[in-house]
C-alpha cells in the first residue's frame, strides 16, 4: 500500500505498533456511489503507526496510474480528528487514542 500510494519503500518506514483488533465503519447510502449501492457497505481497517525514515523528497504520490492522493503534509498527531468526514470520525478516535501508546514521549 505504500509503495502504490505514496511511493515509499520498507526502508523508509519504521513500524511503531498497530491497532489490535479490525476498525470498522459504514458508509451512509447517500455517500455511495450509485453502482455500489447494495454491494459495498464501508470498510474494515488494521492501523499502524509509522515513522518516517526517509525524507520528504521520498514521497512520490504519482507511482500508480490511477493516483489516489494529489497532495499530503505533515501535520499534529490530532489534526484528522477535525479533518476526517463524520462516519470515519469514530474509526479514528478509536486508532489515535489506541496508536498513542507507541509514540515516544
Amino acid at each position: 500500500e505504500l509503495m502504490e500510494e505514496v511511493g515509499l519503500k520498507p526502508h523508509h518506514v519504521e513500524i511503531l505498533g498497530r491497532t489490535k483488533d479490525w476498525l470498522k465503519y459504514e458508509v451512509p447510502s447517500q455517500w455511495l456511489r450509485r453502482d455500489f449501492k447494495g454491494t459495498y457497505k464501508g470498510q474494515k481497517q488494521i492501523w499502524y503507526l509509522l515513522r518516517m525514515k526517509g525524507q520528504d523528497t521520498d514521497i512520490f504520490l504519482r507511482n500508480s496510474k490511477k493516483p489516489e492522493f494529489d497532495a499530503w503534509r505533515w501535520h499534529d498527531y490530532w489534526m484528522p480528528l477535525n479533518e476526517v468526514i463524520e462516519f470515519k470520525r469514530d474509526v479514528y478516535r478509536l486508532a489515535l487514542h489506541e496508536l498513542r501508546l507507541f509514540i515516544d514521549n
